[in-house]
């Protein structure tokens, strides 16, 4: 939007991983932290947007996350501004008592909603209707990347990829499970997992238990360089997500997109926001996350074909360009 020559005006929780990041962007996007310090967080968070929610009456108001469609959701209540709620997903879906229920009556009160997948609109169809809402797939910063130009070549020994936070909602443990049998075509298989590792332990168990250690390797969080590294490495990328009962689910899925940048086809699951991300078929595969006989056969399709896989995988990522996905925001702000 700044390069859009629009003023920009975030406010934002503190986190430390994203402040070299806010330094390069241009001077018409002002960025305001609600606190630098673990005291208090919310409060500072609360004053700060209603504080210029108050002095800024003719903005418009874009709201992303449970937390900030809430609040703002609640400020529009009180007094109605141009606004427009950017939804995942799991807004509509989560289960938390009072909050959720007080999360999901605010969305009411904006003018408009953009769903980042076909499955996000649909979880919101009783807060939207279809005048209110409309699709748009999530961007990418293709500028933080390196790929490879040279065309694609599945290596000798298969690698497997995903990225994202080691949880049940991202499937690595979906993954493990369907090893075996990969493994029985691929003796030289190798999974990659790149990401914060909370549940590390757990899988680690279920890695022992069925002895793939040696083809399983976890490298924490990686820098985009390295990240850019590993994926010219990288033949397949899997999310095989699963929707959880507390409402946790995959909305998109935007590394995979990423992926594709590369000319690394994907594996997804059926079934939540993925479906957005993966056209079956193209830049890669769609299966049940629990079925290891459907994904071992989803790699053997993608390796059969996997010139076109590649390059069709570049041709798709070339569409979520953030520099590409921003007029169709633009196009909506404007009719707000």
């Amino acid at each position: 939007m700044v390069e859009r020559k629009c003023d920009v005006y975030v406010i934002s929780e503190y986190r430390k991983e994203f402040e070299g990041q806010w330094k390069k962007v241009k001077s018409r996007a002002k960025v305001r932290y609600s606190s630098r310090y673990p005291f208090f967080p919310n409060i500072g968070f609360v004053w700060m947007f209603f504080r210029f929610f108050i002095t800024n009456r003719k903005a418009i108001w874009i709201a992303s996350g449970s937390k900030s469609l809430t609040l703002l959701g609640v400020g529009l209540y009180f007094s109605r501004r141009k606004s427009l709620a950017i939804l995942h997903g799991h807004e509509m879906l989560e289960n938390h008592g009072l909050k959720s229920r007080l999360s999901k009556r605010c969305l009411k009160y904006f003018t408009k909603a953009v769903a980042v997948s076909a499955f996000s609109k649909e979880n919101s169809r009783p807060y939207f209707d279809e005048g209110r809402i409309e699709v748009i797939p999530n961007g990418f910063n293709q500028a933080k990347f390196n790929p490879v130009k040279k065309q694609k070549i599945v290596s000798q020994n298969l690698n497997l990829l995903t990225v994202g936070r080691i949880s049940e909602r991202k499937g690595q443990h979906n993954v493990i499970n369907a090893l075996p049998l990969i493994i029985e075509k691929h003796p030289g298989v190798c999974y990659h997992m790149v990401g914060i590792s909370p549940e590390k332990n757990k899988l680690m168990a279920q890695i022992l238990a069925s002895d793939l250690q040696n083809h399983v390797r976890f490298h924490g969080v990686l820098s985009d360089q390295n990240l850019s590294s590993l994926l010219n490495r990288t033949d397949i990328f899997f999310m095989l997500s699963e929707n959880r009962s507390d409402g946790d689910v995959e909305g998109f899925g935007i590394a995979l997109i990423e992926a594709n940048y590369f000319g690394v086809p994907t594996i997804g699951s059926l079934g939540c926001g993925i479906e957005q991300a993966i056209k079956d078929g193209y830049n890669g595969k769609l299966v049940p996350f629990n079925d290891p006989t459907k994904i071992a056969a989803a790699i053997d399709e993608i390796l059969a074909n996997y010139e076109a896989y590649s390059i069709n995988s570049r041709a798709w990522s070339q569409d979520h360009f953030w520099s590409s996905i921003i007029n169709r925001y633009l196009k909506v702000l404007s009719s707000l």
